[in-house]
């Protein structure tokens, strides 16, 4: 009983916790927060200038980006999010219509498709002539693969 007593003493001795921490544990956490956040903002304009600057310059020496290949000359809108476009492969002019889950084939044009679309009034009236000359092949699945033989 005697231990007892003397460890209830020593216990009684000790100080309890104060509710609030002191001001110097505050001031460092405020400091290590102030911290935090500011390595975080340093790193989100790190990202921010890698994906808007750098990427891009880099991406134009890849081989995605290669110039000559094929080049979109006309885009016409049908509906949201359908279109056609006349796209120049190498030196044939190709038509094909692409819907936001496909993309397909219609018909190569000929040289006077592409001299319309070019020197026509507007690209709808052009367009227009162009789809209505090669309407019947386009439907029948029968396309102009090949514009020199008619």
């Amino acid at each position: 009983m005697a231990t007892l007593n003397k460890t209830f003493n020593l216990l009684a001795q000790i100080p309890a916790p104060s509710a609030t921490p002191s001001p110097d544990l505050w001031g460092k956490y405020a400091w290590d927060i102030v911290t935090m956040t500011g390595l975080l903002l340093l790193v989100c304009v790190i990202i921010v200038v890698v994906l808007r600057i750098l990427l891009p310059r880099l991406m134009a020496f890849g081989p995605l980006h290669q110039k000559g290949f094929f080049k979109v000359v006309a885009r016409f809108p049908l509906e949201p999010k359908k279109f056609l476009y006349v796209i120049k492969v190498g030196e044939a002019h190709q038509l094909i219509a692409t819907t936001d889950h496909q993309v397909t084939f219609l018909t190569t044009l000929s040289a006077e498709d592409v001299a319309l679309l070019n020197n026509g009034p507007s690209e709808g009236a052009a367009l227009s002539s162009m789809v209505a000359k090669n309407f019947g092949q386009i439907l029948s699945g029968k396309r102009n693969e090949n514009p020199s033989k008619g």
